[in-house]
């Protein structure tokens, strides 16, 4: 598998210019189901701490 940087950076600089143009209730409905997935990962990985190890 090749990476070519360049196609790599243009598709990062189209996805900001594509979030940039989004309205603001779109992008606070984004960061609102981003914040949703981090509480299930934290709450996971608590989960996991407090078992007992063998």
């Amino acid at each position: 598998m090749t990476f070519d940087m360049q196609e790599i950076l243009k598709s990062k600089r189209a996805y900001r210019e594509r979030l940039a143009a989004l309205p603001i209730g779109e992008k606070l409905r984004m960061l609102e189901v981003l914040r949703e997935r981090c509480l299930e990962i934290a709450a996971v990985r608590e989960k996991e701490r407090s078992k007992p190890r063998s």
